[in-house]
């Protein structure tokens, strides 16, 4: 039976094995993280400053909102979804689809 190493291919006893591994795989991996959690912060810092002002740029409505249903769900595909999925941000659908339906013309335009 072969080892884990000899299956994958990668000398874990040569320091010019993990070199390479470090230069082609982590790092690059790094730098793209990187700039997720920079995205991350930055529309943290957004959210934090101003709801409301934020709410009416439309890049940040399509990534709060977008695909978000009549009833606060989240349509297949949807952007906000992904958002809260892969970077923690979000608002609750179902608050924000019961505060406009007291607003309905300042709301009209995200669903």
């Amino acid at each position: 039976m072969k080892s884990y190493d000899e299956i994958i291919g990668f000398d874990y006893t040569d320091e010019n094995e993990w070199k390479g591994w470090i230069r082609e795989k982590f790092i690059p991996l790094h730098n793209q993280l990187s700039v997720i959690l920079k995205l991350r912060k930055h529309l943290e810092d957004i959210l934090k400053t101003n709801l409301k002002e934020a709410l009416n740029r439309e890049s940040i409505k399509e990534i709060l909102l977008g695909g978000i249903t009549k009833d606060g769900e989240y349509a297949q595909n949807s952007l906000a979804k992904f958002y809260k999925d892969a970077l923690g941000i979000s608002i609750n659908p179902k608050e924000w689809v019961a505060y406009c339906r007291g607003w309905t013309k300042s709301c009209r335009k995200w669903y």
